[in-house]
């Protein structure tokens, strides 16, 4: 069992993890690092500080980046949902498209 410093330090590695992957284009692994230590810090109960450092924080008046940027984050998710036809569920955009092009 990992204790809770070595759950940081790994949540930490994920961030470098997810520009690597950016970085090579490799979107879906990008996304898919940023689901699971999101996961896990939602799961463990990382400190909000933390989690603010990690992904950033949207408040109004000091908006903070994260660790993480959430641009860069949503772009990877958009190339995962319109071009990799990867989602959550089976109706993809592209899977939706290719219906609509049947005609079903």
């Amino acid at each position: 069992m990992l204790s809770e410093k070595e759950i940081e330090k790994k949540l930490y590695l994920q961030a470098d993890l997810f520009r690597h992957h950016m970085d090579r284009k490799d979107y879906l692994a990008a996304a898919l690092c940023v689901d699971t230590a999101a996961a896990v810090a939602w799961f463990t109960g990382l400190d909000e500080d933390k989690k603010k450092e990690l992904f950033g924080d949207r408040e109004p008046d000091e908006p903070v980046a994260g660790l993480i940027p959430e641009e860069r984050y949503l772009k990877a998710c958009e190339w995962c949902i319109f071009k990799g036809g990867y989602a959550r569920h089976r109706m993809s955009w592209r899977n939706i498209q290719k219906l609509a092009k049947k005609g079903g």
